[in-house]
């Protein structure tokens, strides 16, 4: 009897496994990251341009907002090397603190005290999206969460202080006379 429950509960974990892996791989096919993976000092990041020329063309000035960018990580390392680079004095890359863009909207307006605390081990959205009820399992069910929050914002004061600060400071830097 309980080797039958074993194997039962085994072969559900295994069906489970299976259908998590393609259901995976099919939002990976719906929902391609925009852009074109680039290594980048030994990191694999997605790029997505928009427009022509170079950053460091006359007259032209790039600004890069990077969610939880905060000292000593792998994407200030790589921020660092992007602004030292060729890019000096025509690129800037700034970020906030928040684990996600998300977490720049004020809890308040989603009814909340706080965003609830996700555990390191599980990825961001996911959490919040748990926490909160919602969906979570398929990128459209996270994209449904986002329209969802962002329909709560109404305006700048709806956002937390700190992405407003560096979303200032990079349109200053893009619109800025530099000649």
């Amino acid at each position: 009897m309980w080797l039958a429950v074993l194997i039962l509960l085994v072969g559900l974990a295994g069906t489970g496994l299976i259908f998590q892996a393609v259901a995976t791989r099919n939002d990976q096919q719906k929902f391609p990251a925009p852009g074109e993976l680039v290594d980048v000092g030994g990191y694999e990041l997605h790029i997505h341009c928009i427009g022509n020329g170079s950053p460091t063309a006359e007259g032209r000035r790039l600004g890069v907002l990077v969610d939880h960018l905060v000292p000593g990580s792998k994407e200030s390392h790589i921020a660092d090397r992007v602004c030292s680079g060729a890019g000096r004095g025509h690129v800037l890359v700034l970020g906030h603190p928040y684990i996600d863009i998300l977490q720049a909207v004020k809890p308040a307006r989603l009814g909340l005290a706080g965003w609830p605390e996700v555990p390191r081990t599980v990825e961001w959205k996911h959490g919040i999206c748990a926490a909160l009820g919602l969906p979570h399992r398929h990128q459209a069910d996270l994209a449904a969460a986002w329209r969802m929050i962002l329909d709560k914002v109404r305006s700048w004061d709806d956002l937390e202080r700190p992405l407003l600060t560096v979303v200032e400071q990079l349109i200053d830097f893009v619109t800025e006379d530099h000649h």
